[in-house]
């Protein structure tokens, strides 16, 4: 009698630990999914990869000619809204750009324009409405630091505490590609489409300090002794067709300030291109020239769940300066043989603000 008792009690605790074997998969299969799904529905649902430039960007020039056309979204703090904002434009915190576009029927309006300091936190926004499918969603160039120089003291005072790097040769991509990251959902979302504006707002609500690296701190994970930056895989995020053409015996120079990896923006970033080389296992730091690319195909690697940040301010926060060195010609055999950096953003930054008129709250 005792052991029939001894395997019915065995057999009820081997079918309790089946059951709870059973809610863990059930959960897993519902919460947990790999990402392969949302770079499918991007590039085959979602403009983000149509056309040459990404992001999608107006010039300060064209938004003043078409005020009353385009929608304004500045997300930068209250403060800095009170302070002064393009006539017009709506003060909406990140975290809420995405049900405030859904609460308003902005469909009359030929683009909503994302506003924020330098630019690089709206190119970040922008990207993951562009992929929510607001496709008419643009960042403005500079943002109000181009808008009028009032705002310009941020980036200027970024310029002249620019970091030297001496790093600076290139890189070649890892030919080995691995799988996509897998991601966890709070709502057991049941459509792509659900687990697409999940994804957003979870970025949306991000902190700063989750998508923005300084290049001090990335400065302090480089390792001389292993000549390498520890457990961080830097990008340089740029299209390929906007670097200088230098070339010394007909190879090309690609002008990345630091170590880093060339990925050619958006094509490298697609599924049949290199997306798939980015390793999921390791901190991705992209930077590009004023950040605005970086900061675009940031937000969409994290919304794959890879482990992604942009450098705050770009290259210029790198170096900003004029040198160009003429290499012994003997060596190159080609009296072309120039070497240099691309620095025209640094010297001609003040071409591009303005002055236009802006709104003070409380005058």
């Amino acid at each position: 009698m005792e052991r029939i008792m001894r395997k019915l009690l065995f057999i009820l605790f081997a079918l309790s630990l089946s059951s709870c074997f059973e809610d863990v998969v059930d959960s897993v299969e519902v919460r947990f999914s790999n990402s392969a799904d949302l770079i499918t529905y991007t590039e085959t649902r979602t403009t983000f990869f149509e056309g040459e430039d990404i992001p999608q960007l107006v010039t300060v020039d064209e938004l003043n000619q078409s005020l009353g056309d385009y929608h304004i979204i500045d997300i930068r703090d209250e403060f800095d809204f009170r302070a002064g904002h393009v006539i017009g434009a709506n003060n909406v915190e990140m975290k809420d750009v995405l049900s405030y576009l859904k609460e308003n029927n902005l469909s009359q309006f030929q683009k909503i324009i994302i506003i924020s300091n330098t630019g690089q936190l709206a190119s970040y926004t922008s990207s993951l409405l562009i992929i929510g499918g607001y496709e008419k969603t643009y960042t403005l160039n500079g943002g109000m630091t181009y808008w009028n120089q009032v705002f310009s003291d941020e980036l200027r005072d970024v310029i002249g505490n620019n970091i030297l790097y001496t790093r600076r040769n290139r890189a070649s991509q890892p030919s080995e590609k691995t799988n996509p990251p897998d991601l966890y959902y709070e709502s057991n979302p049941k459509t792509i489409e659900a687990k697409i504006e999940e994804r957003i707002q979870v970025l949306l609500n991000e902190p700063r300090e989750n998508i923005f690296i300084s290049a001090k701190k990335l400065d302090a994970l480089y390792s001389r002794r292993q000549r390498r930056y520890i457990g961080t895989f830097v990008v340089f995020a740029q299209p390929e067709r906007l670097l200088p053409t230098l070339r010394g015996n007909e190879e090309r120079w690609i002008d990345g300030p630091i170590r880093s990896y060339f990925y050619d923006t958006p094509i490298d970033f697609t599924s049949n291109s290199a997306l798939l080389t980015l390793p999921p296992n390791l901190d991705i730091v992209l930077y590009s020239d004023n950040g605005q690319q970086s900061a675009f195909i940031t937000a969409y690697l994290k919304m794959l769940g890879y482990s992604a940040k942009t450098v705050k301010y770009g290259k210029i926060t790198m170096m900003c300066f004029n040198i160009r060195e003429i290499y012994d010609t003997s060596k190159y055999g080609n009296p072309l043989a120039v070497v240099g950096y691309d620095t025209l953003f640094c010297t001609d930054i003040e071409q591009d603000m303005r002055d236009y008129p802006y709104v003070v709250v409380g005058d």
